[in-house]
Order: C-alpha cells, then sequence, then structure tokens
C-alpha cells in the first residue's frame, strides 16, 4: 500500500486523469458468426464436427476460434456453434455463402451474425422515423474517358516516385497531363483488362484507381501483396502474397480473390510450393504458377495441381463437381479460350502412351471432350489460341535422330465441324510465334540455332490448308509485335542494339527497316494500332531509361528520357459493342471517314498555331511594355548617375556591349497522318 507524506489534493488528481484518454469498451461482435442446425454430438465427436465445420467456413477467411456450447446434463451439444473470422468482411461473406448450405441430409445450415441478436432483441414497440435520408451522390463514370470527342487514347508513365496518366493528343499535338500523383504506388502499376481500373500496389494491399478526378474507387487488405491478377470481365481480383521460402508450408490465405464491386473477399487459396522431386524442379521458381486461368467470361477459373485440374465456379467459388478434373495421364499445361468456355490440356507421353492434348467444353457445370490429337516424340509443348478464339495452335518441338531440334504445329480449326486439326511440319526451330490479333494470319522466328541471325515467317491459315505469305531472311529478331487491328508487325531485336523493323503483312512491303531503339526492353502497340511504343525499364537497364512513340509506319513521332523510368503502360479499351456486320460497313466507309477527320485534323492544327502566335504577340506586347518603363525610369535618373558616378547620359563609351548566340530546342516533333 503506497502512503502519501503529504496526500495530492483533489484537483490534482483530476487533473491527472484527465491526461489519459477514457476506456470504452468494445461492444462490437461483426466478425462472429452463430451457425444454427447443427447436430447433436457428445464430447467424444465433438473435435470431428469442429474440424468440420472449421474446414467449411475457412474457404472464405480465416477461422480464428470456433466454439461450441454444451449442456451441463446430459452433456450433449446444443446445436449452434460460434465462429469468429478476423475481420467483419470474411464474417459478412461467409453467412451469405453458407447461409442454407446443406452438411447433409439431415442439417441445413442456419447462419446469423452475433450482432444481430442483441440488434432484434432491441426493437422498440413503437416504430419512430428518423428521416435522416441521406443526400444521392453521384457516382464516378468510370468510363468517362471512353467519350474524349477525339477518341485519343491514354497511357500512364512510372518513373521516380511519380505515376502519371497522360493523353496521347490528336495528330501533330504533344501528350498532356490527365493525373500526376506522387508515391502513388510502391511497387508497380498496371491497368484492368478493360481499362476501366488503374491498379496501384502497396505493402498492406491493393488500391484501384478511376474515374474523371482519379479517386480512390476501392481498396483491397491484403499485406505482402507482390502480384496482382484481374478476370477477363473484371468481376474478381486476384492477390497473392510473398512465401518467405520455396519450401515452406504455404499460407491457406496466401491467394485472394475478391469481388471488385462490392470489394468482399470471397475465398483465400494457399500457394502450391515446389516439392522434392518435381519434374520442373530445376526451373527458377516462379509465383506466377499458383495463379488461377480465367473463362472468357468469367464463370470459371482453373489451375494445375498435381497433375490433375481444378476448374472452380463463380460465384460460389466452389469446386466443379466437388472433385479436379483427372485426364488419362497427369497433366503439365492448360489454356482456355479467350472466345468460348473450352479449355485445352496438354498430357506429356508415359510408356506407351502417346502425348495427348485434349479439348474440354464447359456448360452449366458440366463438361465433355469435343476434340484430341496425339503427339509423338515431344520434347516441349505449348498452346497458342488464336485472339478471337477461332484457331489453337499447338507447337510441338522433336529432335531428330541427328539429334537436331526441329518444330511441328497442330492446328485445331475450333469453328469446324469436328474440329479438324492440320500439321505443318519446320525443320528449323522455332523461337517465336504470335497470331495476327484480327485475321487468319501469324508469325515466326525460326533458325538452326540461337548464334546465328534467324529467319522470320508469316503464314496464313486458308479454308483448307496453311499457305506461307512470305519469309524475311537474317533478321535481328527475337520479338514479334502485331498491331492489336491486325495487318502490321513489328520485328524487335536483341536488347543491346535495339532494331527495328516494321512490315505490312498484307502488301507484303517494308515500311521502315533501319529504326533503332538501343537498350530497349519492352514494346507496347496502343489498342487502335495507331501507335507503339519502346521503352527502356530500369528494371531491366540502368542507363538510357526513357521511351520512343511511333506511329504504325515507323515513324517517331516522340522521344523522352527520364531517368529512372519504370513502364509506359498504354490504357486498354473494353470490347465494341459493334456487330460483325457493323464493323464491315464501317471498314467499307472508312475512305469517306479518313477525309472527313483529316479536314478536322488540319482545322484544329490551324487553330493551335493561331492560339500559338497569339501567345506569341501576348508575350511580346507584355515584354515591350516592361522595356518601355524601364527606359523611362532609365532616363529619369540621368541626373542622379552623373552626379553619382560621373556619368554622362546616353555616351556609347559608358558602356560595353557583348553579345552571345544562344540556341535552345524548345519543343521537336513530328506530324504524321
Amino acid at each position: 500500500m503506497t502512503t502519501f507524506i503529504n496526500p495530492p489534493s483533489q484537483k490534482w488528481l483530476d487533473e491527472e486523469i484527465e491526461l489519459f484518454p477514457p476506456v470504452i469498451r468494445d461492444n462490437h461482435y461483426g466478425n462472429i458468426l452463430v451457425v444454427d442446425n447443427l447436430p447433436i454430438v457428445n464430447r467424444e465427436k465433438e473435435p470431428k464436427l469442429i474440424r468440420v465445420i472449421t474446414q467449411i467456413f475457412s474457404k472464405f477467411g480465416t477461422v480464428k476460434d470456433c466454439h461450441m456450447p454444451f449442456k451441463d446434463s446430459p452433456e450433449d451439444s446444443k446445436g449452434f456453434a460460434f465462429i469468429e473470422y478476423t475481420n467483419e468482411n470474411e464474417a459478412t461473406n461467409a453467412q451469405s455463402k453458407l447461409d442454407g448450405h446443406q452438411l447433409d441430409k439431415n442439417h441445413v445450415f442456419k447462419v446469423n451474425r452475433f450482432d444481430d441478436f442483441q440488434k432484434y432483441a432491441n426493437i422498440p414497440e413503437e416504430f419512430k422515423s428518423e428521416n435522416t435520408t441521406a443526400e444521392y451522390e453521384e457516382p464516378e463514370d468510370l468510363n468517362s474517358w471512353l467519350l474524349d470527342p477525339y477518341g485519343c487514347d491514354q497511357f500512364v508513365l512510372r518513373y521516380a516516385d511519380e505515376t502519371e496518366v497522360m493523353w496521347m493528343g490528336v495528330p501533330g499535338a504533344l501528350p498532356h497531363s490527365d493525373m500526376k500523383q506522387s508515391k502513388a504506388t510502391e511497387k508497380f502499376v498496371s491497368w484492368s483488362p478493360r481499362g476501366t481500373y488503374l491498379v496501384c500496389l502497396h505493402k498492406l494491399g491493393v488500391i484501384l484507381l478511376g474515374g474523371p478526378t482519379w479517386k480512390k474507387i476501392k481498396r483491397f487488405r491484403h499485406p505482402g501483396v507482390h502480384l496482382v491478377d484481374f478476370s477477363p470481365c473484371e468481376n474478381f481480383l486476384v492477390t497473392q502474397s510473398i512465401l518467405d521460402k520455396e519450401d515452406s508450408v504455404a499460407d491457406p490465405q496466401a491467394l485472394g480473390v475478391w469481388d471488385v464491386k462490392s470489394g468482399v473477399r470471397l475465398r483465400g487459396f494457399q500457394t502450391l510450393p515446389r516439392k522434392t522431386g518435381d519434374e520442373h524442379a530445376h526451373v527458377p521458381y516462379n509465383p506466377i504458377i499458383n495463379f488461377f486461368l480465367w473463362s472468357h467470361d468469367d464463370k470459371y477459373f482453373s489451375r494445375l495441381y498435381e497433375g490433375t485440374i481444378q476448374v472452380y465456379e463463380t460465384p460460389s467459388m466452389t469446386l466443379l463437381q466437388k472433385k479436379p478434373i483427372k485426364l488419362h495421364g497427369p497433366t503439365t499445361d492448360h489454356s482456355w479460350s479467350p472466345a468460348d468456355p473450352i479449355l485445352g490440356a496438354f498430357v506429356p507421353e508415359r510408356a506407351n502412351i502417346p502425348a495427348r492434348v485434349v479439348l474440354l467444353k464447359f456448360s452449366e457445370g458440366k463438361y465433355n471432350p469435343i476434340g484430341q490429337q496425339a503427339l509423338f516424340s515431344v520434347l516441349n509443348c505449348c498452346m497458342h489460341w488464336h485472339p478471337q478464339g477461332d484457331f489453337l495452335a499447338v507447337k510441338v518441338d522433336r529432335k531428330k535422330k541427328s539429334k537436331k531440334q526441329f518444330t511441328a504445329f497442330e492446328f485445331f480449326r475450333i469453328r469446324e465441324k469436328d474440329i479438324p486439326v492440320e500439321n505443318l511440319d519446320l525443320e528449323d526451330n522455332v523461337m517465336a510465334f504470335a497470331w495476327e490479333p484480327r485475321g487468319k494470319k501469324f508469325a515466326i522466328i525460326h533458325g538452326e540455332n540461337q548464334t546465328t541471325r534467324p529467319n522470320v515467317s508469316v503464314y496464313s491459315l486458308d479454308d483448307t490448308k496453311v499457305r506461307k505469305i512470305v519469309t524475311l531472311e537474317k533478321r535481328a529478331a527475337v520479338g514479334l509485335y502485331w498491331s492489336p487491328q491486325g495487318r502490321y508487325l513489328l520485328l524487335c531485336g536483341r536488347l543491346q542494339d535495339g532494331k527495328l523493323e516494321f512490315y505490312d503483312t498484307q502488301d507484303c512491303e517494308e515500311l521502315a527497316k533501319d529504326k533503332q531503339h538501343s537498350m530497349v526492353t519492352n514494346v507496347e502497340w496502343d489498342p487502335t494500332g495507331r501507335y507503339v511504343t519502346t521503352y527502356v525499364s530500369n528494371w531491366r537497364a540502368q542507363n538510357e531509361n526513357g521511351y520512343k512513340i511511333w506511329d504504325f509506319k515507323g515513324t517517331e513521332i516522340i522521344n523522352v528520357n527520364k531517368e529512372p523510368f519504370y513502364q509506359f503502360l498504354w490504357r486498354p479499351r473494353p470490347p465494341t459493342m459493334l456487330t460483325a456486320e457493323q464493323e464491315k460497313n464501317l471498314t467499307a466507309s472508312m475512305k469517306d471517314y479518313r477525309a472527313k477527320y483529316r479536314a478536322e485534323d488540319r482545322k484544329k492544327q490551324e487553330e493551335r498555331e493561331v492560339n500559338l502566335q497569339k501567345q506569341k504577340d501576348e508575350r511580346r506586347k507584355v515584354f515591350r511594355d516592361y522595356m518601355s518603363k524601364k527606359r523611362k525610369e532609365w532616363e529619369a535618373d540621368a541626373a542622379w548617375r552623373k552626379e553619382k558616378f560621373g556619368i554622362e547620359p546616353d555616351r556609347e563609351d559608358n558602356y560595353y556591349l557583348v553579345e552571345e548566340q544562344v540556341q535552345e530546342i524548345i519543343s521537336e516533333q513530328v506530324v504524321g497522318e
């Protein structure tokens, strides 16, 4: 017991107590659920039932505790349990998904929130209207950028600590900024597939920006997130956190699937760490292999697990038919069609069973095989879907008896009856493959080995056969980049020389051959196919950072140097709402539209020149008025200068005249059509 020699006064005690904040009791239990209609069990069967309940509810978040009350006599459970989650969002999601869930034929879950019991118990007997109608707040128009009267595109820049979104501008005008933020992201930025959101990564999670004011649309809390991925229709977001070690036990919530509109975490998944003895153990660890692949309509997503394909349905996030898909052997690769609910899967050969590519079609929670092709003597296999889903190209690498490696292709014609397959055998090894986004052409880079300059060939899948269009021999090319509208192809050389070649595959004409961007690391076409960007990222090259923008013919329009520079990403556009017939009519009338818009571009160019001349005249007038004012002040001080310094007014020998010539480039641009 403490004894005061001079007891403190009551005033002093009151002042001391005010220095400490009051203790507030937390009576909020939004993260706790009450699950009713459970089987009544004894103490012996309690652990098993709790384990089953925890397993079910863990699919929708992290379960901190599961408590099941028991009667005093006899010692049987009361038929309900308390489930505690880490946060309220997980509890809300679990309640919406599991209320009415059938455990067995005699027990159906009835799930309520713990807070609701107190809420409904305290309902007053008399109704009182609060009249607290909130004012309607107009939501952000996330597609307002598509209404630009000149149809201009946007791109995002990531340099130093800055993130800047810019408009490309009309022909003849330089890009101008639409948004600029410092430290908007701690890692990198990316666009959603349809350009609705700008994704910014932080240590604690993901932030989506959008709308005309670029405000924060949604936040997704996921500490340690380092990779994100959207479903094709932007309904779902997948986030992945970092594993400390490759061989560590995976976090069951390391992969999170979120509903984009509500911001609710729908389900967590664990990553798939490589096991000892894995056939791909020699490949460097890549966390992206844990990501899901999505069907074109967001109805299904999938990944490989121990030689099987796990396909999940949305929005329930449950395994299709409650079991993985097992083919005739362990599956090592799979890929969804970008236009249909069709999944292509590759099963390597084993024993005396040849390798196979199998096509599965999904509908109403079921799947059926619709085609397959046997493959022999396969070293490597890779599937390439046509961007419009018309074809599936299966690239197969084989070896001859002379141990020389060569490549063959199997082309599945998806739109034709019974899905016929065509074969193309090549003498060389194919190092790169790319489909034309719109059309039936594809391009390959092929050669004997990596030391010699390879050839570039363009083929077309006609109605009955595979036809070669042209072969460009001895090209310094390691990458193929098609215009999003097809026809035009950009060949990009190695990092050090950065040679670029622009080619017209329709007229078989070289548009520009001797172009160069030294140390180029990335190539990005804009969605319309009017411009293409080459840039040097500091993540891959620490000098000569910056970007260049070219038109589709290879004319350099803009050259910007920035240190350090990280990213340049064109903003994607959503799919067109025009029918195929409307697009065809629009293409047929393009000649008339071209003349109309060229006239508008010339008019806008003349207006810009007139405004620029007006600005120059105004600045010149301001400068002349300033000089006239200073001349009058100089003349008024003539007598004072003579008295003070002995300087005679208006004498040429009182000062020295020094002339210097200075050259400065204000701006440099080449206007392309």
